[in-house]
């Protein structure tokens, strides 16, 4: 029992000590900027879907039945998967015009 604790103990400290390393070159390397773009940019695009939109269409898409949604439920959802839209492309063309003039 006590060898097993000190084997996890070990290979934490590996997976600890691998990944500094690993975010210390990827912070001091030229791809950093590249990195955050892309990473900002799939952010962006997939907050906006899973947050906003996706939501309220499955929902929407579960209770189809008439008179399972009320009509203000029904536009209240469909007003959020339109502000999920706005969102969404509002993040990609930010992301985008800072990709551009970096």
């Amino acid at each position: 029992r006590k060898q097993m604790l000190i084997t996890t103990l070990v290979r934490i400290s590996m997976v600890a000590i691998v990944l500094s390393i690993s975010f210390g070159a990827i912070e001091n390397s030229g791809v950093n900027q590249a990195f955050s773009d892309v990473v900002a940019l799939i952010g962006g695009v997939s907050g906006s879907l899973l947050g906003f939109i996706l939501p309220p269409l499955l929902y929407m898409g579960a209770y189809k039945e008439p008179g399972e949604i009320g009509a203000l439920s029904r536009v209240i959802m469909i007003s959020i998967v339109i502000i999920g839209l706005g969102l969404l492309g509002s993040t990609t063309y930010f992301t985008a015009k800072s990709m551009a003039h970096s």
